[in-house]
């Protein structure tokens, strides 16, 4: 029964993640899926998606340890950022139990979709121009993915203590909200937050 609840709260967190800000991920891979449909290359956004994934890991550990080196009463430099991640694997900070918690929700929801993205160009090809469609609809679901790393990224500038993100915010929700005609707005907040709620 425990496995049972454990899956349920990964794939709840899973749907969480893809449908964060889905304007921006859906306006996204539709412009992905033109581009791929037109020129082709789904397989470089599945490259962009690895680099976002890396760079995400990156800059969570850099928030994470500025964190903890303001908590310690330290001034985070870069030499102390470099030497302070070391000191910074301790709960509440840096710990394998939310790295591993974090990579498996990234791991089972980013595997799904890919799998999904794989099967689209295994199903009998729809050409239009003599061009295939099933590739374009992966390239599609991988600039999901990038957007969904793209704001996790974003995030972690902002747990950095960046104020240049809430503007990159404003700016994308004018665009959505142009596009669409309605008032769009996004909350980018503190993932420790959204867990402990």
């Amino acid at each position: 029964m425990d496995y049972i609840l454990k899956l349920w709260v990964l794939i709840r967190r899973s749907i969480d993640m893809i449908t964060d800000c889905w304007p921006y991920k859906a306006a996204a891979a539709g412009l992905s899926t033109l581009i791929c449909f037109l020129f082709g290359g789904s397989e470089i956004i599945l490259l962009i998606v690895m680099v976002f994934v890396c760079l995400d890991t990156l800059t969570k550990w850099v928030a994470i340890t500025k964190r903890y080196l303001i908590d310690q009463g330290i001034q985070p430099t870069t030499t102390a950022l470099l030497c302070g991640f070391f000191y910074a694997w301790k709960p509440g900070y840096l710990s394998s139990t939310a790295l591993k918690q974090c990579w498996g929700e990234k791991i089972f929801t980013y595997g799904t979709l890919i799998v999904f993205a794989g099967m689209t160009g295994k199903l009998p090809e729809i050409l239009i121009a003599g061009t295939q469609l099933n590739k374009a609809i992966a390239g599609g679901i991988y600039a999901y993915i990038a957007m969904t790393e793209l704001f996790s990224i974003l995030e972690n500038f902002q747990d950095m203590g960046n104020k240049k993100v809430a503007q990159l915010k404003q700016y994308f929700c004018t665009i959505v909200s142009k596009i669409t005609g309605t008032s769009f707005s996004v909350t980018i907040s503190n993932k420790e937050d959204k867990k402990n709620s």
